[in-house]
């Protein structure tokens, strides 16, 4: 029986068409990847790290802002199951 376990998830979007011309999408990313170890059948310990990144801009007249948003996560957990 395999003691550790590799896990990874994830999304990404690359916006075409946009909504306004005064808003911009580029890109969203959504994302985890982690590692599992089972102590035994039922116990184990997880870590985790995930991302998530929204890339947008507001443009109105002169003014050019950013509202890009990004969001690392880290977690460890114990689970068990039975």
């Amino acid at each position: 029986e395999e003691k550790l376990e590799l896990f990874s998830k994830g999304s990404y979007e690359k916006f075409i068409d946009q909504p306004s011309p005064y808003l911009t999408r580029n890109q969203s990313i959504n994302g985890s990847l982690g590692l599992r170890y089972y102590f035994n059948d039922h116990l184990r310990l997880s870590w985790s790290s995930e991302l998530s990144w929204d890339d947008a801009w507001l443009d109105y007249g002169e003014h050019h802002q950013s509202l890009d948003e990004k969001e690392w996560r880290h977690t460890i957990t114990l689970g068990a199951s039975f």
